[in-house]
C-alpha cells in the first residue's frame, strides 16, 4: 500500500520544507493569508492556531517550472533593468514586454534580458484595428502568418522564454480566443520549442472549465492578476483571500504565475500615502508563497502601474523609497529565485500540493477536518473537537492508523497509511 505523507504547517512557525528551505512566516486564521502569532505566543496558546495540510503526489510539472518562485518584475522603463536590481538588491528571473501582434520583434530589450542573465516575457495584444488602403496587389497578412513571423524570428534568437497570448481585454468571445490561442501554441512549438505559453485569466472567478480556457494540452503556465486597491477605510480588497479558490481550482494541474501584482500606497479617494500599510502587505503577499501557495511558481510586480488619469491608485514600487525597502526585504528569502530552471522536457516527480483541508493546533494537540481523513480512506474516531462552529478530529487518537506525529522546527508530519492524496 502506497504511503502519501501530508505536511500539516504550523504557518506562522519558522519552518523549512524539503524543496523550500526559506523560513515559513505569516498566515490568516481561516485561509493561510494574514499574519499568524510568533512561536512564543504559540507556548502560550490563547487561541486555535490554523494549519494548512500539503501533500506530495506524482504531477509532471509545467515547462520551465522550479523549486521555488520565479521573481518577476513589469517595469516602466524597458531598458533600467540593472537599474531596478540595483534599488531592489536582487537579480529578477523574468522581465516583461508588452507588445502587439505585427510590431518588430523587440531585440535590443532582449539582448538586455540576456545581459542580465533574465528569462523575457512577452506579453501579445491583438492587433490594434486599423483602415488598410488597399492596393491591387496588397493582400494583408493573416493571423497565422503573423503569428509565424513572429515566432520564427523568436526561435532564431533561441532563447528560453514566456509568452502570455492575448491577456484579458482582447474583446473576442471564446470560441475565437481559444481557436486562436491553440493556433498560435501550435505554431510557436513548430517555430520557437523554447517558448512556454501562459493564459492569463479573465478573473479570480473562472475554472478550467470557463470557456476561455483553451485546454491542458495547449496551456504550459495560468497566470492572474492580484491588486490591493484603497477604499475609504484600508485595502478594499484581500488579495489573498480572493486568490484562494483560483489557487485551489488550478494548482493541481498548472504551475501558477501572478502577472502582476499590485499593492496600492496612495489613492486619489482620500488624496493620502498610506505606506506603512502598502509595505506590510507587500510584505505579507510574499511571505505567503511557498507556504500557504506552494504552486505559485512566479510573482511579476508591476512597477508600471503608476497613477494615471483614469486611476484612483498608485501601484508604484520603485517612486517611493520605503514602498522599495519594503519589497526589498521581502524578496530575500532562498525560495525566490534569480536564474530559469532550464528543464523544458520535464519528468513526473513528486510535487507539494496544497490540500484544500485543514486543521488546527490547540492546547497540545492537532486537530484535523474529518474529511481529509475520508478521502484517504480512514474511518474518523470518536474523539473530536468543536472549533470555531466545526467538528475536527483529535489527531491523536489516529495511532492505531499508524500514524506518527512529530514537532519540528514548526512542520508537523503526520505519516498516514492510505488509498491516495487529498484534492
Amino acid at each position: 500500500m502506497k504511503i502519501f505523507f501530508l505536511f500539516l504547517i504550523i504557518l506562522a512557525f519558522t519552518g523549512c520544507l524539503t524543496d523550500d528551505p526559506a523560513p515559513i512566516v505569516g498566515t490568516a486564521p481561516t485561509r493561510g493569508h494574514a499574519p499568524g502569532p510568533a512561536q512564543e505566543e504559540l507556548a502560550k496558546d490563547p487561541q486555535p492556531i490554523p494549519l494548512a495540510i500539503l501533500y506530495k503526489s506524482d504531477s509532471t510539472p509545467g515547462m520551465f517550472e522550479p523549486d521555488g518562485v520565479y521573481l518577476g518584475a513589469w517595469l516602466r522603463d524597458y531598458t533600467g533593468l540593472r537599474e531596478f536590481e540595483l534599488a531592489t538588491g536582487r537579480r529578477h528571473a523574468v522581465y516583461v514586454y508588452e507588445m502587439q501582434l505585427g510590431d518588430d520583434v523587440p531585440i535590443h530589450w532582449l539582448l538586455e534580458c540576456i545581459s542580465n542573465m533574465a528569462t523575457p516575457l512577452i506579453v501579445l495584444h491583438p492587433p490594434e484595428p486599423v483602415q488598410l488602403i488597399y492596393y491591387e496587389d496588397y493582400i494583408p497578412p493573416t493571423f497565422e502568418q503573423q503569428v509565424e513571423a513572429l515566432a520564427h524570428r523568436l526561435g532564431v534568437i533561441n532563447l528560453p522564454m514566456f509568452v502570455a497570448f492575448y491577456p484579458p481585454g482582447h474583446g473576442l468571445g471564446a470560441p475565437e480566443f481559444t481557436l486562436l490561442f491553440n493556433q498560435a501554441r501550435a505554431i510557436f512549438m513548430a517555430e520557437a520549442p523554447l517558448a512556454a505559453f501562459i493564459w492569463v485569466a479573465p478573473s479570480l472567478n473562472v475554472t478550467p472549465r470557463n470557456p476561455f480556457f483553451p485546454g491542458h494540452s495547449s496551456v504550459d503556465w495560468v497566470g492572474v492578476s492580484l491588486f490591493a486597491t484603497r477604499a475609504a477605510e484600508g485595502l478594499a480588497t484581500d488579495v489573498l483571500a480572493d486568490f484562494e479558490n483560483f489557487y485551489m481550482n488550478f494548482a493541481p494541474s498548472l504551475p501558477i504565475a501572478i502577472l502582476p501584482l499590485g499593492i496600492s500606497h496612495f489613492s486619489r479617494i482620500d488624496h493620502a500615502y498610506h505606506i506603512d500599510c502598502a509595505s506590510a502587505e507587500i510584505k505579507r503577499v510574499y511571505n505567503a508563497l511557498g507556504a500557504a501557495f506552494p504552486r505559485v511558481r512566479m510573482i511579476v510586480y508591476g512597477d508600471n502601474y503608476i497613477l494615471l488619469p483614469h486611476s484612483n491608485n498608485d501601484f508604484s514600487l520603485t517612486l517611493d523609497p520605503d514602498i522599495t525597502a519594503a519589497y526589498r526585504e521581502a524578496i530575500q528569502a532562498d525560495r525566490f529565485l534569480t536564474q530559469l530552471a532550464r528543464t523544458s522536457n520535464p519528468s513526473p516527480a513528486q510535487r507539494w500540493t496544497r490540500s484544500g483541508f485543514g486543521g488546527y493546533y490547540y492546547q497540545g494537540s492537532i486537530y484535523l477536518d474529518p474529511a481529509a481523513l475520508q478521502k484517504l480512506g480512514i474511518s474518523p474516531p470518536r474523539q473530536t473537537r468543536e472549533i470555531n462552529g466545526s467538528t475536527y478530529i483529535d489527531a491523536s487518537a489516529l495511532n492505531n492508523h499508524e500514524t506518527t506525529i512529530c514537532l519540528t522546527s514548526g512542520i508537523i508530519l503526520l505519516g498516514l497509511l492510505g488509498g491516495g492524496p487529498i484534492p
